[in-house]
């Protein structure tokens, strides 16, 4: 292995926490990427109706998913409606 190699090498750690950082699902701390509809489509949410998303308290809009950037400990709700009486 050169110089180079491990250089590079050594950097990928790193470089996977700056991309990868806790955020509460539901009230579950799980490690994600910073993209909402990544982790929506993780968790199964994504192409179901029905679907509300609240990230700190703020409803986010199904238009804004796809560019929507999470923060460190951002805390996600997800609610599904159903139906019943």
């Amino acid at each position: 292995m050169t110089f180079h190699d491990s250089y590079f090498n050594s950097l990928i750690p790193e470089f996977i926490n700056l991309i990868n950082m806790p955020i509460f699902v539901n009230g579950i701390e799980k490690i994600y990427t910073p993209k909402l509809s990544l982790l929506l489509e993780k968790e199964g949410f994504l192409g179901l109706k029905g679907i509300a998303v609240a990230v700190n308290n703020q409803v986010v809009s199904k238009t804004a998913w796809v560019d929507f950037e999470l923060k460190e400990n951002d805390k996600i709700l997800v609610i599904k409606a159903s139906q019943g009486g």
